[in-house]
């Protein structure tokens, strides 16, 4: 089944060229952390659809590989670390190198997991992380910061940067030049060498009212997300009484690209008599774009109910092989795409990747 967003931050563009390096100071040295080896063990035939996703495994944090129809975890790598991170990007190089950059309470962790070898190594932090790749050519790992605006060294200290900071003019005047200036914000490209990270350039790029982020998006062609942008759903809004008790506000929204049918072709509001096997719909409210609002109900006949076995509030979703992908804020788990039943589920603070998609 196919799955489209159409969100706006979801172009493609051209992956970044290596830049003439900048006249800015470089941050501090940062020492290089150790990296940790674990022992996958992949099973005889590998499972036809595979979630990804960070998970807490005997104490340990650990990035696996889970069988979709099943839920059973085939294949981890260990990281130094008993808590998984909140969210996070991958990229993956032409070597099948992964690089993560992610988000674990206040700190930006950067990981790297090597095609074949049973290794996730730990690069040195950099603040403000929003993407990082590895370029397999010159054997170099590049990172993308956005950081606040006034601070461009990655490896200042939040904290203290925070509280020397003066309080803003609770009433400012109108400032026209000001007003443009917020659409705008500044990408720093950076190098890892061995004594630390080197900026090599500030771009600029352009944001807009609504925006999802991340900011350096645009700068990157090809990467995986653990929070996707949903404001670009195509829906049919639906005027239903809620099954829970929701604020006023909030609505709901049939997406077709979801439905289960016998011929496996969308019939959207056309579908005969039997066609339809189920339906979806999800809570969303309306801001530049579509929010989730936490919900998601199907239909089989004539009555909707709420999607049973799930645990939190609805944050992601996506379609894999017959399942049906759902994580909260608790955790993640499969569901039966045609039953709308629970099949598995995982506890874990992070949801599972799931490739960002240019827009033909």
């Amino acid at each position: 089944m196919t799955f489209l967003l159409t969100a706006a931050l979801l172009l493609a563009c051209p992956r970044p060229v290596a830049p003439t390096p900048a006249a800015a100071p470089a941050p501090d040295p940062t020492p290089e952390a150790p990296a940790v080896a674990s022992t996958p063990a992949p099973p005889a035939t590998p499972p036809t659809h595979i979630v990804e996703a960070f998970l807490p495994l005997e104490g340990q944090c650990h990035f696996a590989h889970i069988d979709a129809a099943t839920g059973s975890v085939f294949a981890s790598w260990s990281v130094d670390s008993e808590k998984c991170p909140n969210r996070g990007t991958r990229t993956t190089a032409s070597d099948g190198t992964q690089t993560f950059a992610l988000r674990l309470g206040d700190e930006t962790p950067l990981w790297q997991l090597f095609p074949e070898v049973d290794v996730l190594e730990v690069l040195p932090q950099i603040h403000y992380l929003e993407f990082a790749w590895y370029w397999f050519e010159s054997h170099s790992v590049q990172a993308f910061t956005s950081p606040i605006p006034g601070i461009q060294d990655p490896n200042a200290d939040e904290e203290v940067r925070e509280e020397e900071d003066p309080e803003p003019d609770p009433d400012p005047e109108f400032d026209e030049d000001m007003y443009e200036d917020q659409w705008e914000a500044s990408c720093y490209q950076y190098r890892l060498e061995d004594d630390g990270w080197l900026l090599e350039e500030e771009i600029e790029v352009e944001t807009w009212e609504g925006m999802r982020g991340p900011n350096c998006a645009e700068l990157m062609d090809e990467w995986d997300t653990s929070s996707a942008d949903y404001s670009g759903l195509i829906v049919e809004n639906y005027d239903m009484e809620s099954p829970v008790e929701s604020p006023p506000e909030v609505g709901w929204s049939i997406l077709y690209d979801l439905d289960v049918t016998r011929s496996g072709e969308s019939c959207a509001q056309d579908c005969g008599d039997d066609e339809l096997l189920r339906r979806y719909a999800l809570s969303t409210d309306w801001f530049e774009g579509h929010y989730l609002t936490g919900y998601v109900m199907s239909v089989k006949d004539v009555e909707w109910q709420l999607v049973e076995g799930l645990d939190g509030l609805l944050r992601e979703f996506f379609p894999l092989g017959d399942q049906l992908i759902l994580c909260t804020e608790k955790g993640f788990g499969g569901w039966n795409q045609e039953t709308a039943t629970r099949t598995w589920w995982k506890e874990s603070p992070i949801c599972p990747f799931q490739p960002v998609l240019p827009v033909e």
